[in-house]
């Protein structure tokens, strides 16, 4: 149930764009998506705010500047301390979303993991608490704002590099990305954007080596994500620059 001055965060995918066509609230709510297509179904209602999670666009419509978020398919247990490793998720019951880049990311890390599969995040970490699952498998910054919610719950670990989020700028906009820069610069010397943070994932530490997962021993290296990362935007670079010049 949706009441006033809610704030939801919907998130990317086929059946969460459907429920985004059914949202037609009558009083001020706030969405959060990672999702164009959601934002651009609901852009046109004057009472619904829309935070953007930008990230990697290969679009020439569209730019991304700032970095107040990251995201990274990562796992959340109860009371944890130490590090995660792929034997610890071997046998477990790790609660997910169907179909879902965690899903994959933990099938890939630990084959052995016993998935349960459910619709929602909410019911993921409800299991979490009860002892229903050993752990959570979601994306870092979305289960850090469900994790809020409970005491004991807390990152473990990261499956590998997390992608900046920003704010998706059309690119046709040439004076908006120097002054979001600007305004998020003067977010950060203040330690506002810290706080924001705060708000909206707690205590949920950055992502980096010292908390990623630890797979046949060893935890995957940051520089090793990289070059997969830079050769994959070259091969996306190449690929568009091909599909214009072919128009």
């Amino acid at each position: 149930m949706i009441t006033r001055d809610d704030s939801i965060l919907i998130a990317s995918g086929t059946t969460v764009h459907a429920l985004a066509r059914c949202i037609q609230p009558d009083h001020r709510l706030t969405v959060i998506t990672a999702s164009l297509q959601v934002s651009e179904h609901l852009s046109g209602m004057e009472n619904v705010d829309i935070i953007q999670l930008g990230g990697m666009l290969r679009h020439s419509s569209l730019s991304v500047v700032g970095n107040y978020a990251e995201s990274a398919p990562a796992v959340f247990a109860r009371n944890f301390s130490g590090t995660l490793s792929d034997t610890d998720l071997e046998g477990a019951t790790v609660g997910v979303q169907n179909d879902s880049a965690s899903a994959r990311a933990t099938q890939q890390a630990a084959p052995g993991a016993q998935l349960s599969g459910v619709s929602t995040l909410n019911d993921a970490f409800a299991a979490l608490e009860s002892g229903g699952v050993a752990y959570v498998a979601c994306d870092s910054f979305m289960g850090g704002y469900l994790a809020m919610g409970y005491s004991d719950i807390s990152l473990a670990a990261a499956f590998y590099l997390a992608d900046a989020r920003g704010v998706a700028i059309a690119a046709t906009n040439t004076s908006l990305p120097a002054a979001v820069t600007s305004a998020f610069d003067a977010l950060t010397s203040s330690g506002e954007l810290n706080t924001i943070r705060k708000r909206w994932v707690g205590d949920l530490t950055t992502i980096s080596v010292s908390n990623q997962l630890v797979i046949n021993g060893v935890a995957q290296q940051y520089a090793d994500a990289q070059a997969a990362q830079a050769a994959a935007d070259a091969a996306a670079a190449e690929e568009s620059q091909e599909g214009e010049g072919e128009e």
